[in-house]
């Protein structure tokens, strides 16, 4: 009786197949393929196809799940930067193209990015814009920076983000499925203790149970949640252009700006071509899993083929953006069959007036130094350069350093890997902490002053700076391997083994990097190191043995 009930909470515990739909299971890989096209699956306008209404988040998620933009932004990008009149300029174009959207109150806000890539905007679940001040430096008309805008937008229009939840929630439903076959072991434990017998059956199917739900995880979060992300990237698309056309811009820019990305993006994609072929195959085996009867026949066909070939396909299948080549002529296609006799006419001097105010302009010239000095210094390192360049650099950096920008993250970050290749650390670390006094200060300062700390082995002084870092940006899963490397070297092995079983509970996506930095980082210490020294696995086996904590079975990730 207890195994038929564990056995049903197994299966419904399998929430990648309960989301995504099993009767759709074949269907949702069938619209992985770069060559499936959305706007064939409907005539008219996308537009058209959407309910009017007003903006909410998802139904059912608490406030405190929703991650904050700003603090997204700050962990991904190196450095925001200010520039009021150029923000209050973005904003207007945002509030022209909504006046059109069917959903009404739609919530965002513009930060600007120190990057230099052309195609690194993104939109955050409560609508906050990064937009990378790269590509502002390069636009020629304000259509092109609507189509950015409009593109982001759409996402948080469409509630994109909403697919973020699904894999949150798989997450959970296998730590929950680990610490069930935990307490299944414990069980058996206790019972041996008694009459010397355990039920094998029941830790048996418990095991089976937790395999196959973790190869479908990764299945779906590397096959299933990719494939609807690149959808959105068309719907996001579709509805952009549309607003863009109501709102008045030149729809061409479109192609334009895509363009661009490819061209900044280049040869990246064409890595992928070549595994294509494979997703042949991939495809009739699902078409024979999609046909099994029984759980036992799902079983073998996974344990047998997925585990062996996902890799394969890994890279391919996890791409949330359809190429830009496959998205330039999916628009193309899609604006001659609905906007073949619209007037192209840009808006070349709205955005031409702007940049030449003297605020805008002085900001633009400061970035446009540090991302010369920033090629200039990886040529160096590369040895590409001469010592003579690391003048050229320092010059470049100090007239970026002026005014409202002296304590940007990314001068800050570029003056501090200069004086660390000049050999002068401590004022590596002082640019650093100087960038600290930034309100909006990005991650990547306290990463890279976490990394001097260490080189210099000030194991506690960089344990001090995470736990600042963890305060600011609440607790960043990304920073669990580097917590448990900092224990293990400052000597804090008990430390460093707590952390790691939080990592397998909490940052899932990171235990494999928690478990090697456990194993791998070694104490600073004047005695020998000892020959015998337990691994992570045998220290978590002669730990207490709460059920949470026991490790069932090494996972396929």
């Amino acid at each position: 009786m207890i195994r038929r009930k564990f056995i049903l909470l197994s299966i419904s515990a399998c929430v990648c197949l309960q989301l995504t739909g099993c009767a759709n299971f074949k269907q949702r890989f069938a619209e992985m393929s770069p060559t499936s096209n959305v706007y064939e699956r409907f005539n008219g306008t996308y537009i058209e196809q959407l309910e009017k209404g007003t903006w909410k988040s998802k139904i059912g998620v608490k406030s405190t799940d929703i991650p904050n933009g700003i603090i997204m932004t700050r962990s991904n990008f190196q450095g925001i930067v200010r520039q009021k009149h150029l923000k209050k300029y973005l904003e207007g174009i945002c509030n022209r193209l909504l006046k059109h959207s069917p959903v009404s109150k739609v919530p965002f806000e513009i930060i600007i990015t120190g990057s230099q890539g052309y195609g690194a905007a993104i939109a955050t679940p409560d609508g906050v814009i990064a937009v990378p001040f790269g590509f502002l430096s390069s636009v020629e008309s304000e259509d092109e920076i609507a189509w950015l805008l409009v593109h982001e937008l759409s996402h948080v229009i469409l509630r994109h983000h909403d697919i973020e939840w699904v894999e949150q929630y798989h997450d959970k439903s296998l730590t929950a499925l680990e610490q069930t076959l935990g307490a299944i072991n414990l069980f058996n434990q206790i019972r041996t203790s008694f009459n010397n017998t355990a039920d094998t059956e029941l830790y048996a199917d418990a095991e089976k149970a937790l395999k196959i739900n973790a190869l479908l995880y990764k299945l779906n979060t590397r096959g299933l949640i990719p494939a609807w992300q690149r959808d959105q990237e068309d719907e996001a698309d579709l509805l952009g252009l549309d607003l863009v056309v109501k709102s008045g811009y030149d729809l061409s820019v479109s192609i334009l700006v895509l363009e661009k990305i490819l061209q900044w993006s280049g040869e990246e994609e064409k890595k992928i071509l070549n595994l294509l072929d494979r997703k042949k195959y991939f495809d009739k085996v699902l078409d024979d899993l999609q046909d099994a009867p029984t759980l036992e026949q799902i079983r073998g066909y996974i344990s047998e083929f997925l585990q062996n070939e996902i890799d394969a396909v890994n890279n391919w299948a996890s791409r949330t953006h359809r190429m830009t080549q496959k998205r330039i002529e999916s628009l193309a296609e899609y604006m001659d069959r609905e906007y073949e006799e619209v007037e192209n006419n840009p808006s070349v001097s709205a955005w031409k007036k702007l940049v030449e105010r003297r605020a805008i302009k002085t900001v633009l010239r400061r970035y446009q130094n540090v991302w010369e000095a920033e090629r200039l210094l990886s040529d160096y390192i590369s040895d590409e350069g001469n010592d003579g360049m690391l003048a050229d650099i320092q010059k470049k950096i100090r007239l970026a350093l002026k005014g409202e920008n002296q304590y940007d993250s990314k001068p800050r970050i570029v003056y501090s890997k200069l004086r660390e290749e000049q050999g002068k650390n401590i004022l590596s670390i002082k640019n650093l902490k100087l960038a600290l006094k930034e309100p909006n200060t990005s991650l990547a300062v306290y990463k890279q002053l976490m990394n001097l700390h260490q080189t210099s082995e000030n194991y506690n002084e960089a344990l001090a700076v995470l736990n600042k870092a963890n305060r600011e940006f609440n607790n960043p899963k990304i920073l669990y391997p580097l917590r448990i490397k900092l224990e293990v070297l400052a000597g804090n092995q008990a430390q460093a083994l707590s952390f790691t079983k939080k990592c397998k509970r909490k940052a899932r996506k990171y235990y494999k990097s928690c478990r090697k930095a456990f194993e791998t980082a070694k104490p600073k210490s004047t005695n020998p190191e000892p020959t015998n020294q337990p691994t992570l696995g045998t220290q978590l086996e002669s730990s207490p043995k709460r059920f949470w904590q026991i490790p069932a079975i090494p996972l396929p990730f």
